[in-house]
């Protein structure tokens, strides 16, 4: 029996050991994925192999992927018996091992063999017809040398015999992270980007918790943040709307809600501008309006200045 063993050298699975014994096997973000990675930006298929016999081809890979055997060196389309491979995507790095449950001398050549002869192959075919006829001309050769070897040896048998390789215990492998635990840690990540981002924003009222895979906002904006912090939920919904749950409370601040209430009856130009309201009360440039400092008077706009910068379109 053929298998494989994937090992998470990195990213968000660091330390996971995955044993499987699969014709077809696929690692990426999809749901249905036999290794399945949750890391952000990892694509729903990031790699996918199939047995042939006691081999596996490489049915697709990622074109940011980068598949390298330990000596560093590239990998060609087919990965053998005993042969240790190391698969890199961006911050993601993947070991992946194949192995038999059973090994004898006879496997032992026939994997050689037919690895030695794969190789070959490919060199030729990237030579050309002539490259060709020295591989049927190197096979015959080959042939003619085991006839002689085996006619001459008579009755006399020798016997070798490799020990099996021993299975790999149980304990010895470590599940992946069920997905509560996958989906309550990227929920951590979001509260961690929220708060980061109400720093930045130098939002006073800005409160975040988390609830097993919701996070939940309760905030007070002003318009200008309340269209940047629009903006934060789309990319947030982008990255982890799949698992995570976002629950958002929003409200303007008393500052916003004094700007917005502001009604202009019509304005006054000349050496001195103002805004005459519908209430009858006046603005001029340096006044105050319920705690807010009238900058500036145009004909496109009243400026008025509070904790933050208002702007009132005319």
């Amino acid at each position: 029996m053929i298998y494989t063993i994937v090992k998470a050298k990195s990213g968000l699975h660091a330390g996971a050991t995955w044993r499987l014994d699969k014709s077809l096997l696929t690692m990426g973000a999809s749901s249905k994925a036999d290794v399945f990675l949750c890391d952000p930006d990892v694509p729903d298929t990031l790699l996918s192999l199939r047995k042939m016999g006691r081999r596996f081809r490489i049915d697709s890979l990622h074109e940011d992927a980068r598949l390298k055997s330990v000596d560093d060196r590239e990998i060609g389309e087919v990965l053998f018996p005993s042969q240790v491979v190391s698969l890199d995507y961006r911050h993601i790095q993947l070991e992946i091992q194949i192995q038999t449950a059973s090994y004898n001398l006879a496997n032992a050549f026939g994997d050689s063999f037919g690895s030695l002869f794969y190789g070959i192959l490919s060199a030729l075919r990237n030579l050309g017809a002539r490259a060709f006829v020295s591989l049927l001309f190197l096979i015959g050769f080959i042939l003619t040398v085991m006839i002689v070897f085996f006619g001459t040896a008579g009755v006399v048998k020798s016997e070798a015999k490799v020990k099996e390789v021993e299975p790999i215990p149980r304990t010895l492998l470590r599940d992946p992270p069920p997905q509560a635990a996958i989906e309550q840690r990227m929920a951590i990540s979001v509260d961690t980007e929220l708060r980061d981002f109400g720093r930045r924003s130098s939002i006073e009222h800005f409160v975040v918790s988390v609830a097993g895979d919701e996070v939940t906002v309760d905030a007070s904006l002003s318009r200008t943040q309340g269209i940047e912090f629009e903006r934060e939920l789309v990319r947030l919904a982008r990255d982890y709307g799949k698992q995570v749950s976002l629950v958002a409370k929003l409200e303007f601040t008393d500052e916003q809600k004094l700007v917005d209430s502001i009604e202009v009856e019509r304005m006054l130009l000349g050496a001195r501008p103002a805004l005459i309201l519908r209430d009858g009360s006046r603005l001029y440039p340096g006044g105050v309006f319920n705690g807010l400092t009238v900058v500036s008077i145009d004909t496109q706009k009243v400026v008025l200045k509070g904790s933050k910068t208002y702007e009132v379109v005319l």
